[in-house]
């Protein structure tokens, strides 16, 4: 995963350090979308990849889970095709100044794909799941 392309990404780096998370295995949680003349897309996303060293008030806690909540603005949906397995690879590439994301279902392959300008990490917690 290039967190480069996420307008904020040193709140990941300050968590991860040096090994951020690769989110080949995500659980989409929540997608919630804002129609209007920037439309946004909040992606609300779980991952078992925990930091090597958990930050302070997570390790008095039995995290085991970490939450994203990820911000598309400008977004173009393209497909959305939503099974019964939330289980995901979360794929976001840069291509002619958006950003191409796509959500590869691992269940049986089918996609939920859109493209956006702006990427922004809205928060990140851990919680025991």
């Amino acid at each position: 995963m290039d967190f480069t392309l996420f307008e904020n990404a040193t709140s990941v780096s300050a968590i991860y350090k040096r090994s951020l998370p690769t989110f080949t295995k995500i659980e989409v949680v929540k997608i919630t979308i804002i129609p209007g003349e920037d439309t946004e897309l909040i992606l609300t996303l779980d991952t078992t990849e925990l930091p090597e060293v958990l930050p302070l008030k997570w390790s008095k806690k039995r995290i085991n889970t970490v939450q994203f909540e990820i911000d598309f603005i400008d977004v173009d949906l393209k497909k959305i095709c939503l099974t019964k397995s939330m289980d995901y690879n979360f794929i976001m590439q840069r291509k002619d100044e958006k950003n191409v994301v796509i959500l590869k279902n691992l269940l049986d392959n089918k996609e939920i794909t859109f493209d956006s300008k702006w990427a922004y990490i809205r928060n990140i917690s851990g919680y025991e799941k």
